[in-house]
């Protein structure tokens, strides 16, 4: 059974997530530009996460690769990223995943 002072810090932890998710969701609404939404998502993403860099990518009708944002990577990460061979397989393998990648404290 836990504590009081475990509950207390657990609730305070809840609290603080919470009051960075509705921050996210006010920079999200702010404008209807897709690069600075990704943006907006992706730094919200990675604060709410704790990952050191992440990435964003949309794609056109057919598949391909339209619109990337990425945070916390080098300027070579982001190429490499960009220029994966085979970049269709990358995007089904990520779409596929059933579990988080990295699991935070919560």
């Amino acid at each position: 059974m836990k504590t009081c002072d475990e509950l207390r810090r657990e609730i305070e932890a809840q609290r603080d997530r919470l009051s960075k998710l509705s921050e996210a969701g006010v920079r999200v609404s702010e404008t209807l530009r897709v690069g600075t939404v990704m943006a907006a998502v992706l730094g919200s993403a990675r604060g709410l996460t704790g990952a050191g860099y992440g990435a964003m990518m949309t794609v056109d009708e057919f598949g391909r690769p339209r619109d990337c944002v990425s945070r916390g990577l080098t300027g070579s990460e982001r190429r490499s990223l960009l220029e994966w061979p085979d970049e269709m397989h990358l995007l089904e393998t990520l779409q596929d995943l059933r579990e988080r990648c990295a699991y935070p404290t919560w």
